[in-house]
C-alpha cells in the first residue's frame, strides 16, 4: 500500500510541476507618445496600442493600426521586473523595465527603453505608467540610435490576462487518478 501511495504522490508532484504555465496578457489599450529631445510631445497615439506580454519569457510585442508619421510600426522587446539593475538602469520592486527594438518603415531596431510604475489590479489586470528614467524631466529615455536620436518613446499600457482553458490532458489525468485510487482501494480490501 505504501508503495502505491508514494507512486501516486510522485505522479501528483509531476503533474503540478508540468502544469506550471505562463500567463499571457493581452495589451487591451495603451498610448504611445514621442517626445523631442527638449521635451515637446510630437507624436501621440491614444488608446490604439495593442499587443501581448508573456510573464515567463518576459517577451512583449506591441503595435497599432495608427501609423507613426505615415509608416507602420511595431516594437518587440523584453521586460524585466524589479527589483534589479538591467542595462545600467535600476528599478524598484514596483517597477518594470522594457527594452524594445522599434521598427517603422525602413528604420529598424531603434533601441527604446521604458521604466514603468506598475499597478496590480484586484481583477488580475496590470497598468504600466512610463516614467522619467534619466532625470531630464522627460518621460522615458532618449534613443541613442536610429533616425530620431535623442527622442523619447513612451508606452503607457493596460494588460489583461488571457483566460486559460484547462487542457484535456488534465481531465484525463484526473480520471486516471480516480481509477488508481479505486485500484489501490480494491487491492487493500483483498489483502
Amino acid at each position: 500500500m505504501k508503495k502505491y501511495v508514494k507512486s501516486l504522490a510522485f505522479i501528483v508532484f509531476l503533474l503540478n510541476v508540468n502544469c506550471v504555465t505562463a500567463t499571457i496578457y493581452d495589451i487591451t489599450s495603451g498610448s504611445f507618445t514621442t517626445y523631442s529631445p527638449v521635451g515637446e510631445p510630437i507624436f501621440l497615439i491614444n488608446d490604439d496600442v495593442r499587443g501581448t506580454y508573456d510573464d515567463v519569457t518576459g517577451i512583449m510585442d506591441i503595435e497599432s493600426d495608427t501609423s507613426f508619421f505615415g509608416l507602420n510600426w511595431s516594437a518587440d522587446g523584453i521586460v524585466y521586473t524589479g527589483p534589479g539593475t538591467f542595462s545600467s538602469i535600476t528599478i524598484t520592486e514596483d517597477q518594470w523595465l522594457g527594452h524594445f527594438l522599434f521598427d517603422y518603415g525602413a528604420t529598424l531596431d531603434t533601441d527604446v527603453f521604458n521604466v514603468w510604475d506598475v499597478l496590480y489590479n484586484p481583477d488580475g489586470s496590470i497598468e504600466l505608467s512610463s516614467i522619467d528614467i534619466d532625470g531630464d524631466g522627460i518621460p522615458g529615455m532618449g534613443t541613442t540610435n536610429g533616425a530620431t536620436v535623442g527622442f523619447s518613446y513612451n508606452f503607457d499600457l493596460s494588460l489583461t490576462p488571457q483566460p486559460v482553458p484547462v487542457p484535456a490532458a488534465v481531465w484525463l489525468f484526473g480520471s486516471g487518478l480516480i481509477g488508481l485510487f479505486g485500484f489501490v482501494r480494491k487491492n487493500k480490501n483483498i489483502t
